[in-house]
């Protein structure tokens, strides 16, 4: 899970006592780094051990004298990818399988590598001309065909105006994008639905 407004200058150790004070034991503490400026952020991830009061963490409030709020983790869309073996579904934390570098795909660490730059990559999994951890690997594209996975799916924005039967075919000429459904309200008998470019938010 994820810990926020926890100031990034607090060492991890320090939180984890914290946790194990409070009845958990954290296996990780992360604090997260902003991807462009690498500054520490006021967020940390955690990896609880597995309990049965683990649940009750996001009831936490305050934690090193500070207010807090946990949240859960999001939900990915794409398949953790192991950098020490470059197999899918699990990390190199829990990795003990024989190294395979992403670069050329020979037994050996990534950062030992000495392939040339001007050479091309070949990946572990497949074979083919690019890094183990190109999205567009056949083996990768396999595995999410088989999980499933697609981009989630967008709930509509709906703008509700009310609309006299006899003004329906000249709006649906003018904007032909919308979607006239029936409402279930008598004072209003259709409404308007927009695709909306964002999943379904308050605002939204």
């Amino acid at each position: 899970m994820a810990l926020r407004h926890l100031h990034h200058s607090i060492h991890p150790d320090i939180i984890k006592g914290a946790l194990e004070d409070l009845g958990h034991t954290a296996r990780n503490v992360l604090n997260i780094r902003h991807r462009l400026t690498k500054a520490a952020l006021a967020l940390y991830f955690v990896d609880l051990e597995p309990r049965d009061n683990n649940k009750s963490i996001y009831d936490l409030q305050f934690l090193c004298n500070m207010k807090i709020t946990v949240e859960a983790p999001r939900r990915q869309t794409s398949i953790v990818q192991c950098t020490r073996c470059q197999s899918y579904g699990h990390t190199k934390t829990y990795c003990t399988r024989p190294f395979a570098c992403v670069k050329c795909g020979r037994d050996h660490n990534t950062a030992d590598c000495t392939k040339d730059p001007g050479t091309s990559a070949t990946c572990a999994l497949c074979g083919g001309a690019h890094p183990a951890n190109y999205k567009g690997c056949d083996v990768y594209r396999r595995l999410q065909t088989a999980r499933g996975a697609s981009a989630p799916a967008r709930d509509p924005l709906v703008l509700v105006f009310p609309l006299h039967t006899s003004t329906l075919a000249t709006l649906a000429t003018l904007l032909p994008y919308p979607t006239l459904n029936p409402c279930t309200t008598s004072q209003t008998p259709f409404c308007l639905v927009f695709p909306c470019r964002r999943p379904r938010s308050p605002a939204c």
